[in-house]
């Protein structure tokens, strides 16, 4: 029998479950995790800039109770996932943070269930993740995300509409979703046009497939390692010289395209033609994230480094801009921060309570909003 099922967790001790590798933008990711980490810091000086409850002492005892953190790299894959969940577990975590895809979640969430170990993701939007026990989210549900693109859509005056998803647990629900909304809203049922994550031969299909049809509004519900396949097929098609309009998912970002051609996976000229690109979805409280922003920015690569060694190489500029979803990294680690400190006290509100529960009670103010 595996040595782990028999590690006690340890209450001080925090497993963050990020893709550090393979994601294809690591300055995003490594910005995710110091901001997590970054979380556990505030925790332990009791300092409430961003989370007030940080500062509130639960109890007597709680002010001589710190929290150490740990980064786990998932490797942005289920698998990956799953590896990291087993070092976490091995390593004693209470609470884990993560993961960020909502594929990866699906395949956790019993695991964490079974062994009281529940996770907290800063990414995991699908519906189908919804009422699970040991899973809870800082991050809008894809419903809410749904009702914003259809919106957009709707706004425009545009009736007709494709879309190019990601065929896993979180594109292929979402696309169901704004394709409900889009009816219930009167506007035209459209084609869903799947490919398979990271598969550049299947991204480019989609795209092909979406070239023959007369519609010319697109979603794209896609992660920053399907971008070269789709943008640079569509550029080649003349799909982004003004003929189609593109509504992009907030998974991938400006800054994530910057890297792309970086690294030499998109033409500088393919680039700039997708300036002015709409994107839609869910966003940080942007006063919420202000006070966020101004905290990270008093950081350095040095500082997240030392925080921990897989963090090297961080570009100062990211920590005067930050993305957005550091505000959702910050505050799932918060959370279980926050649900080990009641643990910890174990008053007559929380004694017999596990873990996941009171991760359901947890409430704050934080980077993201409330």
């Amino acid at each position: 029998m595996s040595e782990r099922c028999f590690t006690a967790p340890d209450l001080h001790k925090i497993g963050v479950l990020m893709p550090l590798t393979d994601n294809g933008d690591p300055q995003h990711w490594k910005a995710m995790a110091c901001a997590a980490l970054l979380a556990v810091a505030h925790f332990n000086a009791r300092d409430g800039s961003v989370v007030p409850a940080f500062s509130q002492s639960s109890g007597v005892s709680s002010l001589a109770f710190n929290l150490s953190a740990r980064l786990y790299d998932t490797a942005y894959t289920p698998n990956g996932a799953v590896e990291a969940f087993r070092a976490a577990q091995d390593a004693g975590s209470a609470g884990l943070v993560g993961p960020y895809r909502s594929a990866s979640s699906i395949s956790l969430y019993p695991r964490g269930d079974f062994l009281d170990l529940p996770l907290v993701s800063y990414g995991s939007t699908s519906v189908v993740l919804s009422n699970k026990p040991a899973f809870s989210r800082t991050v809008p549900t894809d419903e809410d995300s749904a009702a914003v693109v259809v919106s957009a859509i709707g706004g425009f005056g545009w009736r007709n509409f494709n879309i190019v998803h990601v065929n896993d647990a979180w594109g292929s629900p979402y696309a169901q979703l704004i394709a409900a909304r889009a009816a219930a809203c009167g506007l035209n049922p459209p084609l869903k046009i799947k490919f398979e994550y990271d598969d550049e031969q299947s991204a480019r299909e989609a795209v092909r497939t979406l070239s023959k049809q007369p519609q010319n509004i697109v979603v794209l519900l896609a992660f920053v390692n399907d971008l070269p396949g789709i943008f640079n097929e569509a550029d080649a098609l003349g799909l982004l010289s003004g003929s189609h309009a593109w509504i992009g998912s907030r998974s991938f970002s400006p800054a994530s395209v910057n890297a792309l051609v970086d690294a030499g996976r998109i033409s500088n000229t393919t680039r700039d033609k997708l300036e002015g690109m709409l994107q839609a979805g869910h966003a940080p409280s942007p006063e919420s994230f202000g006070l966020f922003k101004q905290s990270f920015a008093h950081l350095s690569p040095t500082e997240c480094e030392a925080m921990d060694p897989q963090l090297g190489g961080m570009e100062p500029s990211t920590f005067a801009d930050p993305p957005e979803n550091t505000a959702y990294a910050f505050d799932a680690t918060a959370t279980v921060a926050l649900a080990l400190r009641e643990q910890r006290e174990g008053n007559l509100t929380s004694a017999n309570l596990s873990t996941a529960e009171l991760l359901r009670r947890v409430s704050f103010e934080g980077a993201s909003g409330a």
